[in-house]
């Protein structure tokens, strides 16, 4: 099994180290599953000019990005 972060809006705010406590607890949730989580959370957080109805929903050129950083990202584990 492999995970990977939601696409998320991106404020500076999540440099403040509560925030990056918070998602390093994430991180560390998934490796005690034993469940690999592709990345880190800042990579997949984009300007909010690359979304388009929701916070999570990318418009084609997000979309395209972030299907290139998944690909990337997943290659080492594919045989």
């Amino acid at each position: 099994m492999i995970a990977t972060w939601p696409n998320t809006i991106w404020f500076d705010v999540y440099q403040e180290p509560r925030k990056q406590y918070f998602f390093k607890s994430i991180e560390h949730f998934y490796q005690r599953l034993g469940v690999t989580i592709l990345g880190k959370a800042e990579d997949f957080m984009y300007d909010k000019s690359m979304f388009y109805d929701t916070s999570y929903h990318l418009h084609d050129l997000g979309v395209n990005h972030r299907t290139q950083q998944l690909i990337d990202l997943i290659k080492p584990y594919l045989p």
